[in-house]
């Protein structure tokens, strides 16, 4: 008998997609998610929503806590979310994710990418960091850009934060050094910014029962895109150089 013929009729090869249709693929879910984002939230400038448009952002994380994140189950509380970028490049697949922002636009952009399966299930709510209060306990706490801001002072906010991170949990942030400031005030960046003295950041987290497990430099991204390309090599010059960044990544276990 044909061994061939003889298959079973459900026994079929099948081509796996190959690297440009995938390609294809994700750069067409990118640009729907991107016109999403121009949208709900066009009062915006188009700099500033390019700016999420870009899972190149998240490879410092993705290098920090990446075989956190692929635990499972995990519970994630992403704080200060803006747009949805984390849920939608993060590797975040049958995770539990809380999130939250200040901005009220947040909210119809997240039924409008729920909606059409953008991002990876998660819960909203529009509040205040100020106002927040932990009521649940989280494997992983993201902070991501909140910081910088001059409107948020880090020690005011960073107990309920760490009220949030279950025994074992992490919370990443990433904040800005007072170091820099002289070399960004001269070349006419930062002055929106708020800075901090790192090792009293690492002191405080300590006092709140965490282990500082890094504390790493954002070097820009090789490839390009944020940070990256002559801005990125710059960077990493001022680094290995001279030891000084712009902000670091931090990682503090409880």
């Amino acid at each position: 008998m044909d061994t061939l013929a003889a298959r079973p009729t459900d026994d079929v090869l099948i081509d796996a997609p190959s690297g440009s249709q995938i390609s294809t693929a994700r750069a067409a879910r990118e640009a729907i998610y991107k016109a999403a984002l121009y949208k709900t939230l066009a009062t915006s400038r188009p700099a500033e929503l390019d700016f999420f448009v870009n899972a190149r952002r998240f490879e410092l994380m993705q290098a920090a806590i990446g075989s956190r994140l692929a635990q499972r189950p995990i519970r994630i509380l992403n704080a200060a979310c803006g747009p949805f970028a984390f849920e939608f490049y993060g590797p975040v697949a049958g995770a539990t994710i809380d999130s939250f922002d200040i901005d009220k636009r947040i909210g119809p952009l997240h039924k409008a990418l729920t909606n059409r399966s953008l991002i990876a299930p998660c819960t909203f709510k529009c509040i205040d960091v100020a106002a927040f209060k932990a009521s649940a306990t989280y494997d992983v706490v993201l902070v991501n850009d909140l910081f910088y801001s001059k409107h948020v002072d880090f020690y005011a906010v960073i107990g309920a934060f760490a009220a949030s991170v279950a025994p074992g949990g992490v919370l990443y942030f990433d904040i800005q050094d007072e170091r820099a400031a002289p070399l960004w005030a001269a070349l006419g960046k930062g002055g929106k910014t708020r800075r901090y003295n790192l090792a009293n950041i690492s002191k405080t987290l300590e006092a709140l029962g965490f282990i500082v497990e890094s504390v790493t430099p954002a070097l820009g991204i090789k490839s390009g895109g944020i940070t990256g390309g002559i801005d990125g090599l710059a960077r990493r010059l001022l680094w290995r150089k001279f030891g000084i960044a712009n902000n670091f990544a931090f990682v503090a276990r409880r």
